[in-house]
C-alpha cells in the first residue's frame, strides 16, 4: 500500500485506496466512482443501501441455523407452527439459548411468531423461502 502511495501521488490526480469485502459486487456498489460506475452525487445513496444490504445479509449463528433447519426439515411454515414450549422441550435441547436464536430470525422476518393467550408459537415465513435456504 505504502509502496504504490509513493509511486501514484495524490498530487497528480491519484488516489490509493485499500478497500476489502466478500463480495466484489458490493464494492462495485459502494465505491462504484472507482470504477468510473457512479457520479460523486450518488455515491451516499449507494453507501446507505449497501449499508441496508450488509445489515440484512449478516450471518446467523450456528443455533440460529439450528432452528431455522429444524422449522424447515419438520415444515413447519405460515399456518403450520410449532410453540416454544415444543422448540425447548424436544425439538432444540441442544440449542443452549433458544431465545437469542429465535430474535435474529425474527428480525430479519425470517421467522414470524404468534402471540395467544402468553404463549408463543412460531413458523417460518413462505415469502422468505428464498432467503431461508440460502441460510441452510
Amino acid at each position: 500500500y505504502v509502496k504504490r502511495e509513493k509511486e501514484y501521488k495524490q498530487e497528480e490526480g491519484f488516489e490509493v485506496v485499500l478497500i476489502g469485502s466478500s463480495n466484489v459486487a458490493m464494492i462495485r456498489q459502494t465505491h462504484g466512482h472507482y470504477f468510473g460506475i457512479d457520479s460523486y452525487e450518488t455515491i451516499l445513496d449507494s453507501l446507505e443501501n449497501a449499508e441496508t444490504s450488509f445489515a440484512r445479509n449478516k450471518s446467523f449463528s450456528q443455533e440460529s441455523r439450528r432452528l431455522l433447519q429444524v422449522f424447515y426439515t419438520r415444515e413447519y411454515w405460515g399456518k403450520k407452527k410449532v410453540s416454544y414450549e415444543t422448540l425447548k422441550n424436544h425439538f432444540c435441547q441442544d440449542i443452549s439459548d433458544l431465545d437469542g436464536a429465535i430474535v435474529p430470525l425474527e428480525y430479519q422476518g425470517l421467522v414470524i411468531v404468534k402471540k395467544d393467550r402468553g404463549k408463543r408459537s412460531y413458523s417460518l415465513n413462505p415469502k422468505k423461502k428464498a432467503d431461508i435456504e440460502k441460510q441452510l
